[in-house]
């Protein structure tokens, strides 16, 4: 995934990895959010019925990091981090 973000701006692709035997996401997304790029990974869920959501409502999870860099070490940290999506801040 190779894609430049505008300054807070996301760009999401379908993973093309993802098969039925794995458990990789079946989106990934690249981001920009006051100047800190960052990687996000989403899965398809579903509620078991443990909290707000009734059982059986479908949502997406996901994992927010920082931007992986060739070298292996990831981008320095800026003051603060991309906001993290709860289940209540979803419409569906």
């Amino acid at each position: 995934m190779n894609h430049n973000t505008k300054e807070n701006t996301v760009a999401m692709f379908h993973n093309e990895d993802r098969t039925p035997e794995n458990n990789k996401p079946l989106f990934r997304a690249i981001g920009n959010w006051n100047g800190q790029e960052f990687e996000m990974s989403l899965w398809p869920s579903e509620s078991k019925g443990e909290g707000k959501m009734p059982a059986g409502t479908k949502f997406w999870s996901g994992q927010i990091k920082e931007k992986w860099v060739k070298d292996g070490a990831p981008q320095q940290q800026a003051a603060s981090s991309p906001p993290v999506a709860s289940s209540e801040d979803i419409p569906f």
